[in-house]
């Protein structure tokens, strides 16, 4: 799999938190990453997490894309708008596909709105 990150990716509008969250050393980081799969994952069709982690590592090598950061970052495109779709391959093993909101109108105003935070 090769994909190009659009010239200027569309940053959903995501709050990170957690115990270890620092805004100061995690927020570009986790931006880039979930901008990275974002855009992989709205090009690649039905994907596993593995495949995106090895595209996103391809783009952004410094980055880091743990298979568990990159399940985290789905959920949280979902939460701001994404269809995430799962379906069941085998054992364990899951494909997703995530596609654009349905409702662009309300992502821009949860970004506006998050903005104004």
């Amino acid at each position: 799999m090769d994909f190009q990150l659009s010239p200027a990716p569309i940053t959903p509008p995501v709050r990170f938190s957690g115990a270890d969250y620092d805004p100061e050393r995690d927020r570009e980081r986790l931006m880039r990453q979930i901008d990275c799969i974002r855009e992989v994952a709205l090009n690649a069709g039905w994907v596993t997490v593995q495949k995106l982690a090895i595209a996103c590592r391809k783009k952004f090598p410094n980055t880091g894309f743990p298979e568990n950061s990159i399940q985290a970052q789905l959920r949280n495109l979902r939460k701001v708008g994404f269809r995430l779709e799962r379906r069941h391959v085998s054992g364990g093993l899951f494909e997703y596909h995530l596609s654009p909101p349905v409702n662009p109108g309300a992502d821009l105003a949860m970004r506006a709105e998050v903005a104004s935070a």
